[in-house]
């Protein structure tokens, strides 16, 4: 469609395309749009997890992923000198010849952290090796809990404190309200 502001190709046309929840990189979606004659450039900081990783695993931001991008493609000018490709010096997807580029980040959600705050205050508050409060607490049926007893190297305190059980009940009860990724923004500037 038309860019904002008159555009940033030759012609006026430029695209944005934002892709979610496909279980792909931000890399690996570049590159299937290339491999089928898109080449596009990712928009935002290609490590920055977009799934609720505080609430998986072991919360560590490492064990988070990028399943959510976007990627802006600018219509090629009609002289190559007079534009220069692929990024900015900020890493941002360029439009050179009139300066404008597309930039994105993952959002912060209020209610995401004062559930991550709930989930480590909960977590204090228990035994997190007591059956009884990961059948409680957690929802767990007695399989699951003959699992954390028989198994507890599985369920180790990770660095927050919060055992895998309850990290995954709040994940679930979460992911119910605001799905299971956090929100993605992109702006042009």
């Amino acid at each position: 469609g038309e860019a904002e502001g008159g555009g940033a190709g030759a012609d006026g046309r430029s695209v944005l395309c934002v892709l979610g929840d496909f279980n792909l990189s931000t890399e690996r979606v570049a590159a299937v749009l290339r491999e089928n004659g898109f080449a596009m450039r990712p928009c935002f900081d290609e490590d920055a997890p977009t799934n609720l990783w505080r609430f998986v695993g072991r919360g560590a931001i490492s064990e988070g992923k990028q399943y959510d991008s976007a990627h802006w493609w600018e219509h090629p000018p009609r002289k190559k000198a007079a534009y220069d490709g692929v990024r900015d010096a900020g890493g941002h997807c360029a439009g050179a010849r009139r300066g404008m580029h597309a930039t994105g980040q993952v959002l912060a959600v209020a209610e995401v952290d004062a559930a991550y705050e709930e989930m480590q205050r909960v977590a204090a508050a228990i035994d997190s090796t007591s059956r009884v409060a990961a059948r409680a607490l957690g929802g767990l049926g007695a399989a699951d809990a003959t699992r954390v007893e028989r198994k507890p190297e599985t369920d180790s305190q990770p660095a927050d404190g919060v055992p895998g059980w309850l990290r995954q009940q709040y994940r679930k009860a979460l992911a119910k309200v605001w799905s299971d990724h956090m929100p993605i923004a992109v702006r042009f500037v």
